[in-house]
């Protein structure tokens, strides 16, 4: 059988370690990591293999040469990408002259030890026209996740999942075993990816899909901390190497580090739980620990490392400083008496003086937050990483009533502006101004926010919701770069302000509630509730404290009240303007997928459709609901829902015995959302396990989370980023709600051994 290496990826997650290095070339305890690829094939008996490179294609061809480890090895450039099908497809000449009618494809930016002779004995035995190796992972956001079924034939994968859709924790490592027949699928031109395009093509005509789980270790380095952990598996010797690395182990248990042959460390300096490649130099009285020092780094005297990482030819002058988290790209400097605090640092840095202040990577993306608490500094990385994954506008809007959200929303402004994109200023807001404003511009749009857990930043995309997981991810990516060193562009983006948003958002609530002349009503509620005063007084309505229907606005939710009682929440509310709109024609409504639920069969009985968004997707499936949610935001937003039950309302004569008898008709749904800590730290493990309890539905159509459907309703368990679940229960009533959130939250724990208690 021959093989394929895919080593043409340009590693950007992995910058600045793949400025000037192919991602095939970074090294794993001091030796670049496709020399343990080729060598594991060596060792299961592949004799030839095709090396398909792109990105500074040229170093890998020069450090392998025509073999290696006893492996042949011919090489096909490409000049554009081709995705990893077509990369592959590209090479089927080498693959045709071999008589085997299967062959292996296997990335040059992993390491692993499979049996590869198991696998391929599994793949024959099945049947199978492809055959993916699996791995279990305890985070499997930047891999595809596949589901088999109990004879190991895949059902479904999702690429790249956001963790709304994670089902397993069962993972692609870009390991197949695949017939030469299914060659003939792959285009012969163009971008062609295994796992966004040919698997699910294959899928879909019925071939046969297996997926193998792999007994062994495997580790792809897509990113830092992956790099990192891998390093540190091959220091600890966590996995079956075939190669002799050339230098020495010194030291025991968490102390444990390996030098090189040719680096020298001076008498007086302190290494530990390190790894230190050739030529590598550590002069007396420095003290390194948990780093990973590349080739030709020189650290001065009195130098004190501690979890830093470093390409190579990287200086520190005397007495300097690196932190954990500091990654310096080739060639820079760290000069005497500097500080790199934890940031990464691009090649041909020079760090010259302390920084006072330290970074904070805790960057996360969690119900739509990039960043939490920001410093001016921050704010201003964010500012420059925000405006380099987009190349559109990006708007702002800052929190009504906050100052300092409205001066750190000039100052990501000014940021976004210096790397050449024009930033608007929409002034002051609510949440749901941002939705606003990103629809109604086609824009990427910031909210700015100060809550009791500090200032905050949101992104909306510019379809008016929460962004794609394509674009959270080069959030992520981006994020994690240095931008200290960079140069500004020569051409400076624009910041302008505009002051027309509020107009806009009146206009649509005008639209919505139409004319009302002589309505009484009584609005309580923050400064959204402003706005319908205004709207409802503009429309030729009364605004009375003493009115006998008051309605109350905050926090996104409304209550529509008599009396000083609840006579409807936004749930009934939404049921009773759907019936509206159903009767005024509207044959389609647009829901977030995590609120749909017992919506679902009340639309249908309707006679209408409900079609679903997601929260986070990882493809287009739900790009028509997401196009369709602005021209519905009454479902969603409360002040426009508000406007249009003004309308109705009126039609109903301003009777408060009529909107009772209209309410009455409308069945009863409840919902309540409630959270879980988990305690275990594999969260797709048990989501997995979720997925097989008695009550868990697969349903048609864009999905995310877990399903489970009871006798009195439904939940949705959706994991949180940062840890734990969210869960979304409906029911008939408000403590079979409550009641249902309870349930789901017994069986989280009773999976979770570590679980807390304490939710």
């Amino acid at each position: 059988m021959r093989a394929v290496i895919l080593a043409g990826g340009e590693g950007k997650r992995l910058r600045p370690l793949t400025e000037k290095t192919p991602k095939p070339l970074v090294r794993i305890l001091t030796r670049p990591c496709m020399e343990y690829i080729v060598a594991l094939l060596g060792h299961y008996g592949y004799t030839s293999a095709a090396v398909t490179t792109r990105y500074l294609g040229q170093k890998v061809r020069s450090h392998f040469g025509s073999s290696f480890c006893g492996v042949e090895l011919e090489y096909f450039e490409e000049s554009s990408p081709l995705g990893t099908a077509g990369s592959t497809k590209a090479c089927e000449s080498f693959l045709l002259q071999d008589e085997d009618s299967d062959f292996l494809v296997i990335s040059g930016d992993t390491v692993c030890d499979f049996d590869l002779n198991s696998a391929a004995e599994f793949h024959r035995s099945s049947g199978a026209d492809v055959t993916l190796l699996l791995a279990r992972n305890d985070s499997p956001l930047e891999y595809g996740v596949v589901v088999c079924d109990k004879d190991g034939r895949i059902t479904r994968f999702v690429e790249k999942p956001g963790w709304s859709q994670v089902s397993s924790d069962t993972v692609n490592t870009g390991i197949y075993i695949i017939k030469k027949s299914v060659l003939a699928e792959i285009p012969a031109n163009g971008e062609f990816d295994f796992s966004n395009d040919l698997f699910p093509r294959l899928l879909s005509s019925g071939k046969r899909l297996f997926g193998y789980e792999a007994e062994g270790y495997w580790c792809d380095i897509g990113s830092i901390g992956s790099y990192y952990n891998c390093n540190t598996d091959a220091l600890r010797g966590n996995f079956e190497s075939y190669l002799r690395p050339g230098g020495s182990f010194f030291g025991y248990g968490a102390d444990l580090s390996f030098v090189a042959d040719g680096a020298r460390i001076s008498q007086g300096a302190v290494v530990k739980g390190s790894i230190i490649c050739s030529g590598t130099v550590i002069a007396s009285g420095s003290l390194v620990t948990d780093c990973i020092l590349g080739v030709n780094t020189v650290v001065g005297e009195h130098c004190m490392l501690k979890g830093a990482v470093t390409d190579e030819d990287v200086t520190f002058g005397s007495d300097s400083v690196a932190l954990t988290g500091s990654v310096i790209g080739a060639d820079s400097t760290v000069e005497d008496g500097a500080y790199a605090d934890g940031s990464p640092l691009p090649a041909n840095s020079v760090v010259r003086r302390p920084s006072l202040e330290h970074k904070s990577r805790d960057v996360i993306y969690d119900d739509d937050v990039i960043v939490r608490n920001p410093s001016p500094a921050k704010l201003l990385h964010t500012g420059r990483a925000l405006a380099n994954c987009s190349n559109i506008s990006i708007g702002i809007v800052s929190k009504y009533g906050c100052r300092r959200s409205g001066v750190f929303a000039r100052l990501l402004a000014c940021a976004i502006a210096a790397e050449n994109r024009n930033a608007l200023l929409f002034g002051e807001g609510e949440r749901n101004f941002a939705s606003y404003a990103a629809a109604l511009f086609e824009i990427n749009c910031l909210y700015i926010s100060e809550e009791k857990s500090g200032i905050t930043i949101s992104v909306f995309g510019s379809d008016g919701l929460p962004p794609v997981r394509s674009f959270e991810r080069s959030i992520e990516q981006n994020l994690a770069l240095s931008y200290d060193n960079k140069p500004f562009p020569e051409r400076i983006g624009r910041v302008t302000e505009i002051t027309t948003l509020e107009d806009g958002l009146m206009r649509l609530l005008h639209r919505e509630m139409g004319s009302v002349p002589h309505l009484e009503l009584a609005i309580e509620g923050s400064y959204s509730a402003e706005l319908v005063r205004k709207t409802l007084i503009s429309q030729g309505g009364v605004v009375k404290k003493d009115a006998p229907l008051k309605i109350e606005l905050y926090d996104g939710d409304i209550n529509i009240c008599r009396d000083g009682l609840v006579l409807c929440g936004f749930d009934k509310l939404r049921l009773l303007l759907i019936r509206d709109a159903v009767k005024r024609g509207t044959k389609e409504f647009f829901l977030p997928f995590e609120k749909s639920g017992m919506y679902t069969k009340f639309i249908e009985d309707e006679g209408a459709l409900l079609s679903p968004y997601l929260s986070h997707p990882t493809d287009c499936s739900d790009s028509m609901a997401r196009r369709g949610y602005f021209n519905e935001l009454w479902l969603t937003d409360n002040i426009v829902a508000a406007a249009r039950f003004i309308g109705l309302f009126y039609a109903l004569d301003g009777d408060v015995r009529k909107l009772r008898r209209e309410l009455d008709l409308l069945p009863q749904i409840y919902t309540a959302v409630d959270s879980f800590w988990s305690g275990n730290t594999n969260k797709a493990s048990l989501l997995k396990k979720l997925y097989s309890d008695k009550n868990a539905v697969e349903l048609a159509g864009p999905s995310e989370g877990v399903n489970l459907v009871f006798d009195n309703g439904r939940a949705l368990v959706m994991p949180k980023k940062t840890g734990g679940f969210k869960i979304y229960s409906q029911s008939f009533s408000a403590e079979a709600a409550e009641e249902i959130c309870d349930i789901v939250c017994r069986r989280i724990s009773g999976l979770d051994e570590d679980a807390n208690p304490w939710r």
